[in-house]
């Protein structure tokens, strides 16, 4: 499975570590040149960084805006993602919203917020 079927399947992503990363995806991911993929994961320093991930949808020239708010207090990241749908045709469009963030603390959770925006 590679990172993007992951969230479509399960909605949200979280990685904290490149084991994490290999873990939810297989060999086959970064062996596809002609689908877009590389052939090695990404290079993510995850000692600085986490990667999130967020799947939503909308329809036809949709716009995704993202924001990442870290709330100390309550010890979460809160990623929401604001969904503009402009136009009124059928298709769809979809988006795995993949972002890094600055490390997650072990003791940190995440709060994914869908808002659909006007």
């Amino acid at each position: 499975m590679c990172v993007e079927g992951y969230i479509q399947e399960n909605e949200y992503l979280i990685v904290r570590n490149m084991n994490e990363l290999l873990n939810i995806t297989d060999s086959n991911c970064y062996n596809l040149p002609e689908a877009g993929y590389a052939l090695n994961p990404p290079e993510i320093d995850f000692n600085n960084f986490s990667l999130l991930g967020f799947w939503v949808t909308g329809q036809c020239e949709t716009k995704f805006i993202r924001d990442v708010i870290k709330d100390e207090e309550l010890r979460k990241y809160i990623y929401k993602i604001i969904v503009k749908d402009c136009g009124s045709c059928e298709k769809e469009r979809y988006d795995a919203n993949l972002i890094l963030v600055p490390k997650l603390p072990d003791d940190f959770m995440v709060e994914f917020k869908k808002e659909d925006g006007d």
